[in-house]
């Protein structure tokens, strides 16, 4: 059945980009600890994974034009995988990001807030998952959850300029501190990406809770 199908590549395709927000969350915490070489490893399975769910894009896409019969419309499915699919593209940037760290070790000053700013990003995504799984059973449950992945992108941003300012504060070399403004302000823009796919849920609950 066309529809199972298109439900099963789906699931697979917000997975995929859980999985690869899973990996980026412990890339930041490898980058933290000192630990460059499986920050790297684990950024470079982001690239892969994005690489891989572009196929599943495209299979999405070939199902939705070739008109499976969904619980909701076409257009809504559409905008709800291409939402999903900017945070995983939004992942990739501040993966290869990461692989330009590799001889620039993270100055101490930044090491707790990049480690929470890491923490609710992986929050964020995993409330955002569990709103996915459950939308169209539960309009309410998921439309509690995509109002907390706002909270926690707010709590992103805040810590964001926290951690620019201590950089700019810092004697720092130049290229270490324009490299990890680089990456902590591009994990801020991938929570915005998560914030955003999460309103474009919000937007699919209201047009069928009237």
């Amino acid at each position: 059945m066309k529809e199972e199908k298109f439900y099963n590549l789906f699931d697979k395709h917000n997975d995929s980009v859980f999985e690869a927000l899973n990996a980026l969350c412990t890339s930041i915490k490898d980058i933290c600890k000192g630990n460059m070489e499986k920050a790297i490893l684990n950024a470079q399975k982001v690239i892969e994974l994005e690489s891989k769910d572009d196929a599943l894009v495209n299979e999405l896409r070939e199902e939705l034009i070739k008109g499976a019969l969904l619980k909701y419309s076409t257009e809504d499915y559409f905008m709800l995988v291409e939402a999903v699919e900017r945070i995983l593209d939004r992942s990739e940037i501040v993966a290869r990001h990461i692989v330009l760290l590799e001889n620039f070790p993270p100055p101490q000053e930044i090491v707790n807030l990049g480690l929470k700013m890491s923490e609710t990003l992986f929050e964020a995504s995993k409330i955002f998952n569990e709103a996915l799984k459950i939308f169209s059973e539960n309009f309410s449950k998921a439309m509690e959850k995509t109002k907390k992945v706002r909270e926690l992108r707010d709590s992103i941003i805040n810590d964001e300029f926290n951690l620019i300012k201590i950089l700019i504060n810092l004697n720092a070399e130049c290229k270490t501190m324009m490299l990890y403004k680089d990456v902590f302000s591009l994990l801020a823009r991938t929570s915005e990406t998560i914030m955003n796919a999460a309103n474009t849920l919000q937007t699919i609950i209201a047009k069928y809770s009237i």
